[in-house]
């Protein structure tokens, strides 16, 4: 906005009635900042707390063990062993690569989701589009991560066990949920 008082004074403008908030947002969201998350963070049908937490994971802002200084116990609270961090929790641990493994298959999405940039440059170059099935792979994607950080933070504040089978399963009802489809559903998808 460029100073202080201009952003005092847009502020200012938003907040006249009640749709400040709104107003806010949609500054934030449309500004012209080249980011090259924004493609896959734009998309309205993604869960707001899905696509927040994958900003944060895509910004390396999680607060993994390896950023918390008081930790002690720096290891990976879903696999314990190595040190626990954005690029070990949702990428090298045997844990996640599992669930990756399973929605990949599922999916039919042939790239490895090694790495936060690994992510963005397959879904720029592969599973971009507005397809039923590149919709489906952009939840999926967001899904996925808030998934296994909700695991990590089940299994270390309250000591719940996590299973890859329940992640899977809550990842593909999020995705049709979120995705009108006309994909032979039962194809897809096994129930237990």
């Amino acid at each position: 906005m460029g100073s202080v008082s201009s952003a005092s004074a847009s502020l200012q403008t938003w907040f006249v009635d009640d749709k400040g908030l709104s107003r806010a947002y949609d500054w934030f969201s449309n500004s012209n900042e080249k980011w090259p998350w924004k493609p896959l963070l734009s998309r309205s049908f993604i869960l707001p707390k899905h696509r927040f937490t994958l900003w944060l994971m895509a910004h390396a802002k999680l607060l993994t063990r390896d950023r918390l200084p008081f930790a002690n116990d720096k290891s990976c609270v879903l696999c314990s062993i190595q040190h626990e961090s954005v690029q070990h929790l949702f990428f090298k641990c045997g844990f996640s690569a599992a669930i990756w493994n399973e929605v990949r298959n599922w999916l039919d999405m042939r790239k490895i989701m090694g790495s936060p940039s690994a992510i963005l440059k397959a879904f720029r170059s592969n599973y971009r589009g507005n397809s039923t099935l590149s919709r489906m792979r952009i939840t999926a994607l967001a899904s996925t991560i808030y998934y296994i950080w909700n695991a990590r933070n089940k299994m270390m504040f309250h000591e719940v066990k996590p299973q890859i089978e329940d992640i899977v399963r809550r990842v593909k009802i999020t995705v049709f949920r979120c995705i009108p489809c006309s994909i032979d559903v039962s194809k897809m998808v096994t129930y237990s």
